[in-house]
């Protein structure tokens, strides 16, 4: 009795741990859509395509002053719990020297006030982000849940408030605001464990070996990101702000349902990492079946979501496409945590990078045609090709033999 106590007790814990996780993993995305329905009731969609022209551009940004922290530093924490304030300032003061060369490319290929802004946002977005791992490691998921909360109803407040004064000068300054109050919360929940007696006078904060050793986290992350966002960034460049504004919207969404399969894995990677070939293949097929199950359900709730609450009109086509976009996920992401397993890290980029070449020709072929449909139909093709590669890839390879 007491041993099944124990056990039931341990699955509560582990299943709360999950959830909180879960949430904090959501609650983000989840301000930017509620973000992005505000505005556009408010200030229309061309307002708020003006925005993501910037919000694009800073994310980008802010994933390069990152560079792969938060996966380096959850896996040196792991290796070295005694030292994680000193890991933790060496990749934060080492990173920082990075704004240098950011400030000289953004400067050199943008006007001065465009500069300006996705510099002081992407540093804003970085900063928040260098928590994550601490957050992460701490499980202080529910302290973070409740940083973005307050943070976004403080924001979404003076959007209200102030609607007679929303223009994109305005809303960016609101929007930075958002983040570093943010910014002040997680400092003092992790104070205590960033001053420690003495850290500070440590000599070697500053380590360029950080750099190369989150190198390959890093750009996994950034050909990652080109590769479901690549076909953002060109509607950004040739479409007005209006088209870019309702593309944002369906890609957000888009991107949100694909994630299902992200939380399905990741709260057993640690399982995935020590079940053999065949259990996987097992997996697999699971995770095959739930993509197809859920796919349906999911685009009627999109259909609604845009058609009835954004007031947006996108053809049946986009819907259909929607679905051939998200479905993809459920495929191959088995197959990403089985290369991971056996260190070919090398094998995910290269997929990255023939998806990336791939979405950014179709989108330049199809986009004077057929508008955002056709950008919707690259990232979409895209998809299913990293399928196909992963499929050959794990058809015709035994990678315990070559690991």
């Amino acid at each position: 009795m007491n041993f099944f106590k124990t056990n039931v007790g341990l699955l509560k814990k582990r299943g709360n741990i999950v959830f909180a996780n879960t949430v904090n993993s959501l609650i983000s995305p989840f301000t930017n859509i509620v973000f992005s329905f505000l505005l556009i009731r408010l200030a229309g969609i061309e307002l708020w395509g003006s925005f993501v022209y910037y919000f694009l551009y800073a994310t980008l940004a802010s994933l390069i002053l990152n560079w792969g922290n938060k996966d380096y530093l959850l896996r040196e924490f792991s290796k070295s719990p005694a030292s994680i304030s000193l890991l933790w300032l060496q990749s934060f003061i080492t990173r920082v020297i990075l704004l240098v060369p950011m400030a000289v490319v953004l400067f050199m290929s943008l006007s001065g006030k465009e500069a300006a802004i996705i510099f002081v946002w992407s540093f804003l977005i970085s900063l928040v982000s260098s928590f994550d791992p601490l957050i992460t490691y701490y499980r202080k998921f529910r302290s973070s849940v409740f940083a973005e909360i307050v943070s976004s109803l403080v924001m979404f407040t003076f959007i209200y408030l102030f609607t007679g004064e929303l223009n994109i000068r305005y809303l960016l300054l609101v929007y930075c605001s958002y983040y570093i109050l943010k910014i002040f919360w997680l400092t003092f929940m992790f104070a205590g464990i960033l001053s420690k007696p003495g850290i500070f006078h440590l000599s070697g904060l500053i380590r360029f070996s950080v750099l190369g050793s989150s190198s390959m986290f890093f750009l996994l992350g950034l050909t990652g990101m080109l590769g479901s966002r690549i076909d953002q960034y060109i509607v950004a460049y040739y479409l007005p702000k209006d088209a870019l504004g309702s593309y944002q919207v369906l890609k957000n969404f888009l991107l949100y349902f694909q994630s299902v399969a992200v939380f399905m894995v990741f709260p057993f990677v640690k399982n995935i990492y020590r079940l053999n070939d065949e259990s996987l293949n097992k997996l697999n097929k699971l995770m095959i079946l739930s993509g197809i199950v859920i796919i349906i359900p999911a685009v009627i709730l999109f259909w609604i979501i845009l058609n009835y609450i954004y007031k947006l009109s996108f053809s049946v086509d986009v819907y259909l496409l929607s679905g051939l976009f998200i479905l993809p996920s459920f495929f191959y992401l088995i197959s990403v945590y089985r290369l991971f397993k056996y260190k070919k890290e090398k094998i995910v980029l290269f997929v990255n990078l023939i998806c990336i070449s791939v979405s950014l020709i179709l989108s330049l072929i199809l986009l004077p045609s057929f508008g955002i449909t056709g950008c919707l139909i690259a990232g979409t093709v895209s998809g299913w090709i990293t399928v196909l590669l992963y499929f050959i890839y794990d058809r015709f390879t035994n990678l315990k033999t070559i690991s």
